[in-house]
C-alpha cells in the first residue's frame, strides 16, 4: 500500500537514476566523500528514532487499542533489532558496520564525518531528528514508511555497485554493510505494511497524514539525491 505510493513519488525516482549514475562511474576519493558523508548524516538519526516513534505509536494507539498497541508498535520496532545489532551475540550494529565499510574503501571516521555532506544531506538528516521526535505520529509513521521504502532501493543498487571488482570489498568484512541490508530491507517495508494496516483500523482518518508525511520525506530525499548528483557529476 505505502511502498506502491511512495514509488509514484520522484524521490523514488531518484534514487535510481543515482545508482545508475554510481554503477557506471567509479567515484575518485572525493567524490567518495562527498558520498558516504551524505549517507553518513541523512541516516544518523534513524537507528534511534526508530525505537522514539514505537513508544509514542503505544502512547498515540492505547486509548483506542488498549494492549494491541503494543503489537501494532511492534512492527515499527522490528528494524531497530538490526539497526542496534541485537538480532544475535554475534551481531554489529549498523553505525559500526557503516563505518567497517567505510574503511574497506580506504576512508577512516575522520576523514568524512560532517565535512563532505551536501547541505541537503545535512539537512534531511536534521528533520529526520525532528519528524522522530516531534512531528505527530501518523505523519512521523509516513515519514519512516516512505525511509524504509527508499532503504530498500538504495541497497538493492548498492549491492550491484560495490558487488565487483571496481571497489574489491565484495567478500570482504566491509561488504556485510551492504549484504545485511539485503538481506533484511524487505522484511522491513513488510512489517511497515502491516503495521500501517493495523494502525489505519484503528485511526483510518489518518491516512491523509501518514501520505503527508510520506510526501514530505520524499520531497527532501528528492532535493537530498539532486544535491548529491550536482557535487559528484557537475
Amino acid at each position: 500500500m505505502i511502498a506502491e505510493f511512495c514509488k509514484k513519488h520522484s524521490g523514488y525516482g531518484a534514487i535510481q537514476r543515482l545508482n545508475q549514475k554510481l554503477l557506471t562511474d567509479k567515484l575518485s576519493e572525493e567524490k567518495m566523500k562527498i558520498f558516504l558523508s551524505s549517507i553518513w548524516n541523512f541516516n544518523f538519526h534513524i537507528a534511534s528514532g526508530i525505537p522514539v516513534l514505537g513508544g509514542r505509536m503505544f502512547e498515540h494507539l492505547y486509548p483506542k487499542a488498549g494492549f494491541k498497541s503494543l503489537t501494532i508498535a511492534s512492527n515499527v520496532l522490528k528494524p531497530s533489532i538490526d539497526e542496534f545489532g541485537l538480532s544475535s551475540e554475534k551481531a554489529v550494529n549498523h553505525h559500526e558496520l557503516f563505518w567497517i565499510f567505510c574503511e574497506g574503501l580506504n576512508f577512516r571516521k575522520n576523514d568524512l564525518e560532517n565535512r563532505f555532506a551536501v547541505p541537503a544531506s545535512v539537512e534531511l538528516g536534521s528533520k529526520m531528528k525532528e519528524w522522530y521526535y516531534d512531528s505527530d505520529v501518523p505523519f512521523a509513521l509516513g515519514v519512516h514508511l516512505a525511509s524504509e521504502t527508499t532503504s530498500e532501493a538504495e541497497f538493492s543498487g548498492w549491492y550491484q555497485v560495490f558487488e565487483g571488482k571496481t571497489y574489491n570489498i565484495f567478500g570482504t568484512r566491509a561488504f556485510d554493510y551492504i549484504s545485511c541490508h539485503i538481506d533484511k530491507e524487505s522484511a522491513h517495508v513488510k512489517q511497515c505494511e502491516e503495521c500501517l494496516t493495523s494502525y489505519l483500523d484503528v485511526y483510518p482518518e489518518k491516512l491523509e497524514r501518514v501520505q503527508a508525511g510520506a510526501i514530505e520525506y520524499l520531497e527532501y530525499y528528492d532535493r537530498m539525491i539532486a544535491d548529491i548528483e550536482g557535487q559528484i557529476w557537475n
